[in-house]
């Protein structure tokens, strides 16, 4: 988001957001936080074509963030429950980009799973799987403190790892069963976050009433930390040495 408390058609509120109030911007980042490519929310049929509008918003908006992905060398992409969908993860397949992302529970497009109810009476780490016909998609539901529901082209339950959660019964840390699609979602998942606290550390204040200048001064603050993540990149990559080093 770009945070702005003043007039423009195109602002929008998400209360579940740092800075709720203002213009929202859709990224698309590697797992460590760097930028390749953005869409500025500009109200109705941001980010839509004719060939997406059946996507809706937000798969209109990945289809076109991923246009300039390379197709066909098995590139992954992951996204949050606002973006992912059975049809978008389909349409991805058939550009040869495999997809996963958390998913909501009305869009599984008719696949019957365990019900909350009936996973809530498991145990944690319980889960259930299903694959569509032709072997593309997998949906997996898993229970951890609640209910998560995942879709992927390219992972299901597979190799099941643990992962440490804290028990109230026994007040003591313990490991609980997780999918593989779960563990590679969280390994991967987290690029925007990252690029959003690093933003945060460094604001650039501007006080204006003036979106234009807040939306400019935004994005030359996005570009700075975006010079930094790939100056770490390339440093790790050639071995440079850090600015403070202990002998």
């Amino acid at each position: 988001m770009v945070p702005f408390t003043g007039c423009i058609a195109a602002k929008q509120f998400v209360k579940e957001k740092p800075s709720p109030e203002g213009v929202k911007v859709f990224v698309r980042c590697s797992f460590d936080g760097l930028a390749h490519d953005f869409e500025l929310y500009q109200g109705k049929g941001t980010g839509a074509s004719k060939e997406h509008s059946h996507l809706g918003l937000g798969g209109s908006v990945v289809m076109r963030l991923v246009e300039h992905i390379p197709k066909a060398q098995n590139i992954k992409c992951y996204m949050d429950n606002y973006f992912t969908s059975v049809k978008l993860l389909l349409e991805l397949k058939e550009i040869g980009i495999l997809a996963s992302g958390t998913i909501r529970g009305n869009r599984l497009a008719g696949c019957v799973l365990k019900t909350d109810k009936e996973m809530k009476k498991e145990e944690r780490g319980s889960y259930d799987e299903r694959v569509s016909v032709n072997g593309v998609v997998a949906l997996v539901r898993w229970q951890d403190n609640g209910v998560v529901n995942m879709a992927s082209t390219h992972l299901g339950v597979g190799n099941v790892g643990a992962v440490r959660r804290w028990s109230e019964a026994s007040k003591a840390h313990v490991d609980i069963e997780c999918p593989e699609v779960i563990l590679d979602y969280n390994k991967y998942m987290g690029g925007v976050d990252k690029l959003d606290f690093i933003m945060s550390l460094y604001p650039m204040r501007t006080r204006t009433s003036k979106w234009p200048v807040r939306v400019i001064s935004h994005f030359a603050s996005f570009a700075l930390c975006n010079s930094w993540l790939k100056y770490i990149r390339d440093a790790n990559a050639e071995g440079l040495l850090k600015k403070t080093q202990w002998i």
